[in-house]
């Protein structure tokens, strides 16, 4: 498996990319990299793009949001 799978695959799991960096063991600028590459080809979607209000506002949607209960991993 490459890092760029690794990636893909901590990403399913709901790992930020700042921990799948540390899990890893390489730069962050990578894990993004690999991120953007694996969002471009449409195998992820970003948290903000699934909702534009993410992370900026809390209602009460977010309580059985599983975005906002990975944020936290």
């Amino acid at each position: 498996m490459t890092v760029l799978d690794d990636v893909l695959t901590l990403a399913r799991d709901g790992l930020t990319p700042l921990r799948t960096a540390e899990r890893l063991g390489v730069p962050l600028g990578l894990v993004e990299a690999a991120l953007d590459h694996w969002e471009r080809t449409g195998a992820l979607r970003s948290a903000t793009a699934a909702c534009q209000t993410c992370g900026t506002v809390v209602t009460p949607a977010c309580a059985t949001c599983p975005i906002a209960s990975l944020r936290s991993r």
